[in-house]
């Protein structure tokens, strides 16, 4: 039973994972927007930090809009397994 449980985690784990890195727009914009603004100042900056802060605006799209139904339903599968005392956790 340990196994299958296992199994089913990492499966809910892979597929938040999957829709997390799915998300690269924002950072294709951000990185867009900067270079020709890189070109004119002939600097690399601007097209640094559009990319970054692209890739911020991704990861928080993803985790708190996007990829919802695969982060409740991980949670839900961890609050179930905690509450039957299958917990991997060690309490003290």
């Amino acid at each position: 039973m340990a196994a299958a449980e296992e199994d089913e985690e990492q499966r809910l784990q892979s597929a938040l994972n999957r829709c997390l890195l799915s998300e690269f727009k924002l950072c294709v914009a951000g990185v867009l927007f900067g270079l020709p603004i890189s070109m004119k100042f002939k600097t690399q900056y601007p097209w640094l930090i559009g990319g970054v802060v692209g890739t911020l605006a991704d990861w928080r799209n993803g985790y708190y809009v996007t990829c919802v139904p695969q982060k409740e339903a991980l949670e839900k599968f961890r609050v179930a397994r905690e509450r039957d005392g299958k917990s991997w956790v060690k309490r003290g």
